[in-house]
């Protein structure tokens, strides 16, 4: 009884994450005006420096919503790239190049002061399969 009981809970509180508006704001109970990278930098300030950071990607840019908190460099100092760096979205067809999504996200982060990471090269093992030049895959191996 009280397994189903549990499962019951479980299953309504997945739902309703499920249907939840992601926009919904958590009320907040802190008071100081210094965001997350504020704070990792004065934390961290004698020790090598930190910074408080994000990831990002084309389609978030282009909501107005999320940008309004991205561009607040007291909370995210630094942005990566989610999928614009990667090794398929910036050759999709051997030997044909493209940086337009990356320089995007590389634009805005100047433009906010942020800095940038690129957090891999090659995500998904099933992409080395698609290289045809045999040095370059012993030299990604």
């Amino acid at each position: 009884m009280m397994n189903a009981a549990i499962a019951c809970v479980l299953g309504a509180s997945t739902l309703a994450v499920a249907f939840a508006d992601p926009r919904v704001m958590i009320e907040s109970t802190y008071t100081d005006t210094k965001g997350l990278n504020d704070l990792a930098k004065t934390a961290w300030q004698n020790k090598g420096g930190k910074y408080m950071g994000t990831a990002t990607d084309i389609k978030q840019l282009g909501d107005p919503y999320y940008i309004k908190v991205l561009n607040d460099t007291s909370d995210f100092g630094m942005i990566t790239p989610a999928n614009a760096m990667k090794w398929d979205a910036t050759e999709p067809k051997q030997g044909v190049f493209t940086f337009d999504d990356a320089d995007k996200i590389v634009a805005f982060a100047n433009k906010t002061g942020a800095q940038v990471r690129c957090h891999t090269l090659v995500w998904q093992w099933e992409y080395l399969l698609t290289i045809g030049d045999s040095s370059m895959l012993t030299l990604m191996i």
